[in-house]
């Protein structure tokens, strides 16, 4: 498992994601869930197409996601304002007010990893995540 591409960055993942978890569980939101509103905080009434290939993930994981957002208050999924046939997502000012709560503890879980990086180790990382997905 040492030499397995997979396996290490599974448990990188999983080990980066419960420092996040945990600090935005402060503010009830998952890591998913505060991506997606970022997501949707960057472009209002982004289409769930188009939100979904950002987020990397199909357009019914995406839909799904949402739904307890939206039971919550947080988002609103109506027509898109460039295509009647499209759906669209936006951030209700619950959304806002939780995104602004939650920033500080994303921001904390960020210290917290980059902690661990040497100077430039980062960008390195970020480059090199980068190629594999791309």
């Amino acid at each position: 498992s040492e030499t397995c591409v997979m396996q290490r960055l599974r448990s990188a993942a999983r080990a980066v994601t419960q420092i996040y978890e945990a600090k935005l569980t402060e503010v009830d939101l998952t890591a998913g869930q505060f991506s997606t509103l970022v997501a949707i905080a960057r472009q209002e009434g982004v289409t769930v197409s188009i939100l979904a290939e950002r987020l990397g993930m199909d357009r019914t994981t995406v839909t799904r996601a949402l739904a307890p957002l939206e039971r919550r208050g947080i988002v609103r999924i109506g027509a898109s304002t460039k295509d009647s046939r499209a759906k669209a997502v936006f951030l209700e000012r619950e959304g806002r007010e939780l995104l602004d709560k939650a920033i500080p503890k994303w921001t904390e879980a960020q210290t917290r990893v980059t902690a661990g990086l040497s100077d430039g180790q980062w960008d390195t990382l970020k480059e090199d995540i980068s190629r594999l997905t791309t």
